[in-house]
């Protein structure tokens, strides 16, 4: 019997339902909204507010940083992106970090931020206030195919 629990199981495999999870959290927190299923839709909305919970306690938890870094799927090796900008603080500090700034020229190298570095420096805090509720489900006609019924998660 499952008496006690409450999880999604999404008639899936305990790894493959691990990765499924992992991958849309990644994607929502990345995006700021995801077309996908109702089932995985919620079943994602708690490890997506898990996440900026963790993200919210992170500037002085080394723990929680850690946790979040583990458990979201990223590219860590992004290669440095050369861009051209005319004035000095024109580069989107949401997106990229600043590697290497050439006064002469108008290049500056940077590399593009990860999921993790975007959660805690600028999702989280725009949450400060906030105790829960940072994603919203709306629901979507079905699918043309088969007729699941669709949604849309979003951060609210």
């Amino acid at each position: 019997m499952r008496h006690q629990k409450k999880r999604h199981r999404l008639n899936l495999p305990a790894d493959q339902r691990r990765a499924l999870l992992r991958n849309l959290t990644t994607q929502v927190l990345k995006h700021g909204r995801v077309e996908t299923t109702e089932a995985k839709a919620k079943a994602v909305k708690a490890e997506v507010e898990h996440m900026i919970t963790l993200a919210k306690r992170g500037k002085t938890d080394l723990s929680a940083r850690r946790a979040v870094s583990s458990y979201l799927l990223e590219n860590r090796s992004s290669k440095p992106v050369t861009l051209t900008v005319e004035k000095k603080d024109v580069i989107d500090e949401t997106k990229y970090r600043v590697v290497k700034r050439d006064d002469k020229s108008k290049e500056v190298k940077a590399r593009e931020k990860t999921v993790a570095q975007r959660l805690f420096e600028t999702i989280a805090p725009g949450y400060a206030d906030r105790n829960g509720g940072y994603v919203r489900i709306l629901h979507l006609p079905p699918r043309r195919g088969d007729g699941a019924p669709m949604a849309l998660i979003e951060l609210v």
